[in-house]
């Protein structure tokens, strides 16, 4: 393959390593990594990541958030590059009908609609439960996609997945596996 994803027949051509893997369906193979933030810019004295320059013996007059507020994100993309679903996480129980971060709400990325999740959980961070209502969710919407092909062959939506503790949660690893929500998770590092 070379650097732009095209297969090639010469080896001087190619960039990494060989790989016998051929991907069919790009649009339903999906990747994701969640990271964390904090609202909190009095440590790093910074707003939205960025620093302010002022005048020497001046200092800069930024409204920043005081308050401690973890989150996550996880962006899912496919393996065409595209950005299909947003996960966002939120402390406690602040995600609901009613509640500070109602549910789902839709993001416009390049003319396209992106659906943004959002989820509570003690500490912000990624559970098995939150894992697999996110991967419900993609499955609702329509996202992935479930069938027969022209040759007969069986197929399920597939996600490459880090460790994390998460990923092995039974209650995400009996969403993956039941026959009417049948995933292929396949395990990095």
């Amino acid at each position: 393959m070379d650097i732009d994803g095209n297969v090639v027949d010469d080896s001087s051509a190619a960039i990494g390593r060989q790989t016998s893997l051929k991907y069919t369906r790009p649009e339903n193979c999906f990747v994701f990594d969640e990271t964390g933030s904090n609202t909190n810019g009095t440590a790093d004295k910074r707003k939205g990541g960025q620093k302010k320059v002022v005048g020497r013996g001046q200092k800069a007059q930024e409204v920043t958030g005081t308050k401690d507020c973890h989150f996550t994100v996880v962006p899912v993309t496919n393996l065409l590059g595209e950005l299909v679903f947003v996960t966002i996480i939120f402390p406690g129980e602040v995600v609901g009908p009613g509640k500070r971060y109602p549910g789902m709400s839709v993001y416009t990325v390049d003319g396209k609609e992106v659906p943004i999740f959002s989820a509570a959980g003690t500490s912000a961070s990624m559970t098995s439960t939150i894992l697999r209502n996110m991967f419900a969710k993609m499955d609702e919407l329509g996202i992935t996609k479930r069938g027969v092909d022209e040759n007969g062959n069986i197929f399920y939506p597939l996600v490459i997945l880090d460790g994390h503790f998460s990923r092995f949660g039974v209650i995400f690893l009996e969403y993956v596996n039941a026959l009417l929500t049948k995933w292929y998770p396949a395990l990095g590092v």
